[in-house]
């Protein structure tokens, strides 16, 4: 059933979409593209001063925790994208 809910979602958000959600989306990637890309020269810039096995370890520590709340920050973005659109579709279903 959530698949179904999900599949309709998405081709909703192809089929309704218009150029301020498009530019919306874009702008969205943008942002996540420059935060991985930070994260990685942050990574980058720590290995870079290590000095001992020990510090490469704080390093891969620090971005594995980094990454993890990317990760999670990206999931709870689009868990809110879904439950948006299978609210628009049920709304889209009552109407009719």
């Amino acid at each position: 059933m959530k698949f179904l809910l999900l599949s309709l979602a998405l081709v909703s958000s192809f089929a309704f979409s218009d150029e301020g959600k498009f530019e919306d989306r874009k702008k969205e990637i943008l942002e996540q593209l420059d935060k991985r890309a930070s994260l990685l020269q942050e990574e980058k810039s720590c290995m870079s001063a290590a000095a001992s096995h020990e510090d490469m370890k704080k390093c891969r520590e620090k971005m594995k925790e980094s990454h993890h709340a990317l990760k999670e920050a990206g999931k709870a973005r689009r868990d809110g994208h879904i439950d948006e659109k299978i609210k628009k579709l049920q709304d889209m279903k009552e109407k009719k």
